[in-house]
Formats: C-alpha cells, sequence, structure tokens
C-alpha cells in the first residue's frame, strides 16, 4: 500500500485558498519573450476565451492533477493568450486555476508585428 504523503494534500488545500498565484519569473526575464510576448500579471480568468472543442489537443484531468500535487511555484508559467484574449497555450495550467477557483492568472500576451 501507497504511504500517505501529507505534503502533497497540503499542497492541494493552499492552491484551493487562493485567489492568484504568481507565475514564474525565469521565463520572463527572456529577452526572445519580451520580443513575442507582453507580460500581463494578474490577468482575470473569465476574460479568457477558451474553445476547448477547437484546441489541438483535449484536457488529460490526470496531468491537472498531478500539476496540483506537484505545484511549485517557480516552475509555473504564464499561459499564452492572443490580442483578443483567446487561448493560445496553457489549457491544463488555466484548467488548474479554475479548478482551483482562482479569479486571476498570469499571461502572455503575442504581440502583433508589423512586417
Amino acid at each position: 500500500m501507497k504511504a500517505y504523503n501529507p505534503e502533497k494534500n497540503y499542497k492541494s488545500r493552499w492552491l484551493a485558498r487562493q485567489e492568484y498565484v504568481h507565475c514564474s519569473d525565469a521565463a520572463a526575464e527572456s529577452s526572445i519573450i519580451n520580443l513575442l510576448y507582453d507580460i500581463v500579471e494578474k490577468y482575470p480568468i473569465e476574460k479568457i476565451k477558451h474553445d476547448k472543442e477547437n484546441y489541438p489537443n483535449s484536457i488529460d484531468m490526470t496531468q491537472v492533477i498531478y500539476m496540483s500535487n506537484n505545484f511549485y511555484p517557480n516552475a509555473f508559467d504564464p499561459i499564452v493568450i492572443s490580442q483578443n484574449s483567446e487561448l493560445k497555450d496553457g489549457q491544463h495550467r488555466l484548467e488548474l486555476a479554475k479548478m482551483f477557483g482562482w479569479k486571476y492568472i498570469d499571461v502572455f500576451v503575442e504581440k502583433i508585428h508589423n512586417k
């Protein structure tokens, strides 16, 4: 029988009590990231448009549960959205945030580049 690990359950309970968890600063420090995206902290989750039917892959809830049990704030990167708030990357991270009732999440907003 598997031993009970109170640390994993603690992380899930802690995540559920949050309204917002700041994402990792590591990705934001990259000059490439800054060229491609605007970084927005504490973006309202309710404004993010996520068309699950047309998204390239479906949500794997086992992966979301795994993320909640192994959550590490310094490894939690912002999700990517378009200029009109459509989700481009990070549906599992967004699902985790929704599962825990967070109101905000950090995002990378795609920059519009003129040729």
